[in-house]
Order: C-alpha cells, then sequence, then structure tokens
C-alpha cells in the first residue's frame, strides 16, 4: 500500500500530468466535443440521434492517446533523471514497485477517462444550446459500451506503461508510442492482411468501432488482454533483472 501511495504522488509530482490535464480540456472536451460536435453540430445532431456515441467515442479515442502519455513522461522522467535508483533502494521486491507502478497509472487515467466524458457531454450540450440548434433525444450509451470505452481506456494506457518500461528512455518511448499504432501496424496490415486485426492497437481501435469490426468485440478485448500480459511479463521480468542506470 505504501508502494502505491508513493506512485500516486509520483504521478502528481511531474508538470508533464498538469499539461496532460491541459490538453484533454482543451482537445477532446473543448475542441472536439464543445465547438465541432456542440457548437458547430458537424454531424447534425438535429437529425441524428446517435451523436452523443460519436462525441464520446471521440473523447475515448483522443483522450485514450493522451493519457497513455502519462505513464511514459512519469517513468520516464524516473529513469532520465535517475530517481528510480531511490525507488528500487527502499523495497526489496521489485515486482512490487512494478505493480504498484501499473496499477497508479491504472487509477489515475481511469478517473481522468471518467471526469473527461462526463466533462465532454456536458460540453456537447453546452454548444448545442449555445448554437440553439434542435436536438434530438440521443441514444444513450449502455453497459457493453461503457465497458468497452473504459477497456480502451485501460488498454492504450498499459501499453503505453510497458513501452515506458521496456524502453527506459523517455525519447524513445514517446517515438515508439507514437509511430506503432499510426505506421507500424498500418504497414504490417499491408502484409498480414485481415489478420491485423489480431495487432495490438488495432485491436484496441476495434473496442469502440460502432459498429463492430470483422472480429468480435469479446475477440478484440482476448486479444489487447493477451499483449498486455505477455509483454507486461516481459516488461516485469527485465525491470527485475536490468541494472537500474
Amino acid at each position: 500500500m505504501n508502494a502505491l501511495r508513493a506512485e500516486l504522488r509520483k504521478i502528481w509530482s511531474v508538470r508533464s500530468t498538469y499539461v496532460m490535464i491541459l490538453l484533454l480540456l482543451a482537445l477532446p472536451v473543448g475542441l472536439m466535443s464543445f465547438w465541432i460536435f456542440g457548437y458547430k453540430n458537424v454531424d447534425h445532431a438535429d437529425q441524428s440521434v446517435k451523436v452523443l456515441m460519436s462525441v464520446i467515442m471521440a473523447v475515448v479515442g483522443i483522450g485514450g492517446v493522451l493519457l497513455s502519455f502519462i505513464p511514459i513522461l512519469s517513468v520516464g522522467h524516473e529513469y532520465r533523471y535517475n530517481t528510480v535508483l531511490y525507488t528500487l533502494t527502499s523495497t526489496n521486491n521489485r515486482a512490487k514497485v512494478f505493480f504498484a507502478k501499473w496499477l497508479a497509472t491504472i487509477l489515475v487515467t481511469t478517473l481522468f477517462a471518467i471526469f473527461m466524458v462526463a466533462l465532454g457531454v456536458a460540453a456537447f450540450y453546452l454548444g448545442q444550446q449555445i448554437n440553439k440548434a434542435p436536438l434530438l433525444a440521443q441514444t444513450m450509451p449502455d453497459v457493453g459500451f461503457a465497458l468497452r470505452m473504459l477497456a480502451s481506456i485501460i488498454g492504450a494506457v498499459s501499453f503505453g506503461f510497458i513501452i515506458a518500461m521496456l524502453c527506459r528512455s523517455l525519447v524513445a518511448a514517446i517515438a515508439l508510442l507514437l509511430v506503432l499504432p499510426s505506421t507500424i501496424e498500418p504497414l504490417l496490415g499491408l502484409l498480414l492482411k485481415d489478420n491485423v486485426q489480431y495487432l495490438p492497437y488495432t485491436a484496441l481501435n476495434n473496442l469502440t468501432a460502432t459498429p463492430g469490426g470483422p472480429i468480435a468485440y469479446s475477440t478484440s478485448l482476448w486479444v489487447a488482454a493477451l499483449y498486455t500480459v505477455v509483454l507486461g511479463a516481459v516488461a516485469l521480468i527485465l525491470f527485475m533483472r536490468r541494472d537500474a542506470n
């Protein structure tokens, strides 16, 4: 429990966490929800009952990317300034530190995600009210939809954490996080064809797709979970065996 509290304090002690909060407020909430979907009414909420679902998916999509930077920046700063040495010398169990970091990241980003979605929905309705556009009664997300959105956030953040622990370099981890879903997986898709659905970030994207993608939501969830467990195990082994420098 002490290790978890320490890791939570570390996340809140770096300025980059607050920069991410500002970006979350500015991009998915302010730009996407309020301005584009709300005030500008680009999805025509006066003609469609599914605009609110689109707002939530947009917020989760952009928010997942931004939230995945929080573990990378938190872990990367520890290795960059070598403060990880103090953490490791104060404990006799590196595995406890590893899982405390992971859990702290998931807890913080989950709270951020819930707050961000709630604020995004409110911003959407505020934009509609200011624009005085006629608004149809929107379809509300069901439990399955909400759980898939949450799973995609946790998966994206977990991938970010694992990348940070494997790379241990702030620059390398950020570069890999940006390149992997946007460049590497699309290129592999040319080779794998339909099997591209079984790559990690593609599986995560399938969780938020409406209607569903080529494979079932449950299959995408298992694929993402398998990557998380396997790569997480590799990161744990390396964290326990490699020198902290």
